[in-house]
């Protein structure tokens, strides 16, 4: 299976750090194993930071990387409220 970017659907390769990259430069990251295949992963990290870290631990990969995968996306996309978790 080849990924490709969900707003150019150009190849994505791995960088360094375990992102995934699009030629152009775009990156999308990859929480506990899972790309974050949606425009603007930031912004989408950022306002469902709570929910996603609540289903992270719910299954066990709620890592320190997660956890700070997390703030830095709270920290590139600001002015942006999170939404919070709403029970079952």
């Amino acid at each position: 299976m080849r990924l490709v970017s969900p707003t150019d659907l150009t190849p994505l390769t791995e960088d360094a750090r375990g992102a995934l990259v699009t030629r152009g430069g775009e990156v999308f990251p990859v929480l506990a194993g899972v790309p974050v295949l949606v425009a603007r992963p930031e912004a989408f990290l950022a306002q469902h930071a709570e929910s996603a870290l609540a289903a992270l631990a719910e299954h066990g990969r709620a890592t320190p990387e997660a956890v700070q995968l997390l703030r830095e996306a709270a920290r590139r996309a600001p002015g942006l409220a999170p939404e919070r978790f709403a029970r079952d």
